[in-house]
């Protein structure tokens, strides 16, 4: 399939499991891989540490999988040679403590492993602060902004992706959210729920990756999926899966 532009587009595959822990093996495995093998499968100029970016999702769906890379030795290892940094995808507007913010339960989940700016090696977590989200988008943004200075594209070498029993995935809730991301970093954007006032990486910078992975699980999850694959529904989470550049993968739980 080719793109608009020229460009061959990857198959989507989707990886389906019966077994919970099975299917957060599955995602691991993309995690290590991803973290042991970047410095080995892309070159940079002669002299420059090679660091990993993953861009990760919040909510409850990927935590499992989070605690059991962080307790895997081969993780810790890649973060013993070279810098991993972790970055929120998207965040909500609430208080520090109050178990509903995206960038605490990641950090919570590396804390020990966590290392400063300054590091040569360890994890870097890049985190939302807490507070009015004007601030706090305006510091990712900065934030963002010295990454894209340095580092080749795409801007990722991993990002992944839940999604909502209504198609939303990261912070973008409408189409209407991601048609306003192009020439964006950050956008701020509203929840149906609370906390509605939300927080997230724009559309094209979330698609900036070598590989994406987007976790799912239960069966009308799946069928939401399915239904913008096949063009029968029009969400967020379609952006993402059509016309995929670089590697897509969908682990699915049933």
């Amino acid at each position: 399939m080719r793109t608009g532009e020229g460009r061959m587009s990857l198959p989507l595959v989707i990886h389906m499991f019966s077994d919970e822990e099975e299917w957060a093996r599955g995602a691991v495995n993309v995690l290590l891989e991803t973290v042991t093998c970047a410095s080995e499968t892309k070159s940079e100029p002669a002299g420059l540490r090679y660091d990993v970016h993953l861009c990760l999702a919040g909510g409850s769906t990927p935590v499992s999988v989070y605690r059991a890379c962080a307790s895997d030795p081969r993780f810790r290892e890649a973060a013993a040679r070279k810098l991993i940094h972790l970055w929120v995808g998207d965040e909500r507007e609430a208080p520090a403590g109050s178990g509903m913010r995206n960038s605490e339960m990641i950090e919570s989940v590396f804390a020990d492993m966590l290392a400063d700016g300054n590091a040569e090696h360890g994890v870097i977590l890049h985190a939302w602060p807490a507070g009015p989200r004007e601030k706090a988008a305006a510091h990712c943004v900065t934030k963002l902004v010295d990454v894209l200075d340095k580092k080749k594209r795409p801007v990722f070498d991993l990002v992944i992706l839940g999604m909502g029993e209504d198609g939303h995935t990261a912070g973008l809730f409408s189409m209407e959210d991601v048609s306003r991301g192009d020439g964006e970093l950050v956008l701020l954007t509203q929840a149906p729920v609370e906390p509605k006032r939300r927080m997230t990486m724009a559309p094209w910078l979330l698609k900036s990756a070598a590989r994406t992975i987007i976790l799912i699980k239960g069966l009308p999850k799946l069928r939401v999926l399915m239904g913008n694959l096949f063009e029968e529904r029009r969400d967020p989470i379609g952006f993402f899966i059509a016309n995929p550049e670089n590697q897509v993968e969908v682990y699915a739980c049933r």
